[in-house]
């Protein structure tokens, strides 16, 4: 796995859109954008699109970053621009600025003046297997997500990814669809 800095421009440009239409704090950090060309899994074998990562002391002082951005070059170049702008949205998610106790519009620093800042975890996970749900149901922290979810989704999508094609119908469907119209046409005309 080769690992490479984004000199398209592209992949930054996208992060300072989402960065200062929803996170405008974390343009403090100093970020670098790379891609990597090929597959990374997580620990279950799933594909991991993108991710942020913490650069250590040494490396912030003397790359210049606090925080790298690493993006799967393959997926990137076959995403839409709605992909794109959530992938981003979530990696932003895992970044917070830790705020001065006396100064709170001002950000932490250490004894050597960096920022401080932290990597979150997910804050929603469900780990669970459809059986499972349908014999047990949810654990308790499990129905608040759906509680919340509910509230969020209530009359609207509950997905932004593209609709599934549809089906088409088989003959038997066409066939059954056609003899009831002809049926409501006779019937109409008596």
């Amino acid at each position: 796995m080769r690992f490479y800095y984004d000199k398209s421009g592209k992949l930054e440009k996208i992060f300072k859109k989402v960065l200062d239409d929803n996170y405008p704090e974390l343009s403090l950090l100093r970020w670098v954008y790379t891609f990597r060309d090929s597959e990374k899994l997580d620990e279950e074998g799933l594909p991991i699109i993108a991710s942020v990562r913490k650069l250590s002391p040494r490396d912030r002082d003397i790359f210049d970053f606090d925080i790298m951005v690493e993006m799967d070059k393959e997926q990137w170049d076959v995403m839409g621009k709605g992909k794109k702008l959530k992938v981003v949205f979530h990696e932003l998610n895992h970044v917070e600025i830790d705020w001065d106790d006396e100064d709170e519009q001002e950000p932490a620093v250490d004894k050597n003046d960096r920022i401080k800042f932290k990597l979150k975890p997910h804050d929603i996970v469900i780990k669970r297997f459809k059986e499972e749900l349908n014999k047990y149901g949810l654990s308790e922290d499990e129905e608040e997500i759906r509680i919340m979810l509910n509230k969020i989704y209530k009359g609207k999508k509950l997905t932004t990814d593209k609709k599934e094609p549809k089906k088409k119908k088989s003959k038997e469907e066409k066939n059954g669809k056609e003899k009831n119209k002809k049926k409501r046409r006779k019937k109409n005309k008596k």
